[in-house]
């Protein structure tokens, strides 16, 4: 086997995509919506976006945090990021974190968003 590249763990979808298109000689024929995905994840997100379009997720990833609850966290984070594009970022840090067992950084996440009754 030959290596003719290297992906660190954690791979990004968009420099997946530039791998596969450089050693495969590949068109990305979605590429459009590749760049439109990238505008997204860079974007910011609010407390009230994330309140007002997915009820309690907060309270239970505060709640998960709290119980040390990684596994649930991860799951979580996941399904947060299908509900929409403007979530990711904030998913994807929460994701990150539970996987590296911090829950204290969790809690002062969700708590800075300033959404928690």
């Amino acid at each position: 086997m030959i290596a003719d590249d290297f992906l660190p763990k954690l791979v990004e979808f968009i420099e997946l995509l530039k791998t596969l298109k450089k050693h495969l000689n590949l068109e990305l024929v979605y590429q459009a919506e590749v760049e439109l995905k990238s505008t997204f994840l860079e974007s910011e997100i609010t407390a009230i976006d994330l309140v007002q379009s997915s009820t309690g997720v907060l309270e239970k990833l505060y709640d998960m945090a709290l119980k040390g609850n990684f596994k649930a966290i991860i799951k979580e984070a996941n399904s947060l990021k299908t509900i929409d594009l403007k979530f990711v970022p904030f998913a994807s840090k929460i994701y990150q974190l539970a996987k590296e067992f911090q829950d204290q950084e969790i809690i002062t996440s969700i708590e800075s968003l300033g959404a928690l009754t």
